[in-house]
């Protein structure tokens, strides 16, 4: 059959064995292999003994030993059994298929694609463009300007490029969960306490910080540098450190936007607080919709929300005008994950995504519907039909 799956393909090994002629149709256990007859030939016979000519076990055995293919028979015809060899060639899974000539990717619909998994990095004696050096070409790998070496200061942390099984890269984004504990024995380590140490430990990182330490069920309030948690945390620890606006530190609006949309007063004081203490450039929009289902209710609550005139004037809030809607919807993480504004903006013009929105200006019919199970009933349902595994 065709495979035009993306993971694997099929490869038929067909076996030969001693055969012995036979007029009727194969029968399967009765100790002869039979063949010649009507219907189809059988390499070896259930009904022979382990060990003896014709048993089937030599050949229900199809491990080839090679860690990246993945080996079946086709049990259900037991006197005529066949291997399959599926070659594990994704990008990402570590194996270069053995079949695959000169490294590329030989499933049909991918035929000429080069697996990343067939080619070499570090030591290759080429410049790739995630590296800083290679070991045989460009800048050396031991140089100090590359890795940062040791200063012999007990109370310095040296940052810079970091080795991961032989290949050198830097590492630019941090993304973190912070706040929306899971339970007590999270609580401590959901607290944003230690994000402004280590931004200012390592510059050249961005620390996505998720939630921005944001605890559900607690109404935020005025800036509280005693306070000791929720956003109020993820301030003081920022400013407490001197880490700048606008710098490494990034504060993430999935769940909390939720949350706190409820309340007028809380989503006043988070997007407040955050725009101005983190920095109108380092405020992300989320949605965290894959909990909630359609963020269509978010997206047009952070549309036409508005902190008051009197927050602005008392706190110092910035009004959410629509060029600052802008950024925290998407603009300011093209920053971090270095995206071209332009380019994505040319090329989603003339989408499937951009006349599917065309179509839906035309005729509005939102629908806010939470995908997935809704009873216990589906719930065990959709974990059966998954395996045991709820995603």
């Amino acid at each position: 059959d065709d495979n035009d799956g993306v993971m694997g393909y099929w490869v038929y090994l067909g076996f030969e064995a001693e055969t012995v002629p036979w007029e009727g149709g194969p029968m399967c256990g009765n100790g002869v292999v039979d063949t010649g007859g009507a219907g189809r030939d059988e390499t070896c016979d259930t009904g022979i003994a382990a060990g003896e000519e014709g048993d089937c076990a030599p050949l229900l055995d199809c491990d080839d030993g090679f860690v990246c293919t993945q080996d079946t028979n086709n049990a259900g015809d037991s006197c005529a059994p066949e291997c399959f060899r599926r070659a594990f060639n994704d990008n990402t899974d570590s194996c270069c298929p053995a079949l695959a000539p000169e490294g590329t990717d030989v499933v049909p619909a991918n035929a000429g694609l080069q697996d990343q998994d067939c080619l070499d990095l570090c030591d290759d004696g080429t410049l790739q463009d995630f590296e800083v050096c290679d070991t045989t070409e460009g800048t050396a790998c031991d140089d100090p300007a590359v890795l940062c070496a040791d200063d012999g200061d007990a109370c310095t942390v040296e940052s810079g490029n970091v080795k991961v099984t032989g290949t050198f890269g830097v590492v630019k984004n941090i993304c973190v969960h912070k706040g929306l504990p899971f339970g007590r024995r999270s609580y401590e380590h959901s607290l944003a306490s230690d994000i402004g140490i280590v931004a200012r430990m390592f510059p050249d990182v961005n620390f996505l910080v998720y939630h921005s330490g944001f605890i559900a069920g607690q109404p935020e309030g005025p800036y509280n540098p005693d306070r000791g948690e929720g956003v109020d945390e993820l301030i003081r620890s920022v400013e407490e450190n001197g880490v700048a606006r606008n710098s490494n530190v990034y504060a993430e609006l999935g769940s909390t936007w939720r949350q706190a949309m409820r309340d007028p007063n809380t989503a006043a004081h988070v997007i407040g607080k955050l725009v101005k203490h983190i920095g109108e450039n380092n405020v992300l929009y989320g949605s965290d919709s894959i909990w909630f289902g359609s963020p269509q209710d978010q997206i047009q609550a952070f549309r036409t929300f508005q902190i008051s005139e009197a927050f602005q004037e008392k706190y110092g809030y910035a009004e959410l005008t629509p060029k600052l809607r802008a950024q925290i919807f998407g603009l300011n993480a093209a920053k971090p994950y270095n995206i071209d504004v332009g380019e994505v903006l040319k090329r989603a013009r003339h989408d499937t995504i951009e006349r599917r929105r065309a179509d839906y200006r035309e005729n509005p019919n939102p629908h806010y519907l939470t995908y997935g199970p809704k009873t216990r009933r589906e719930f065990l349902a959709n974990l059966r039909a998954r395996g045991g595994s709820p995603v």
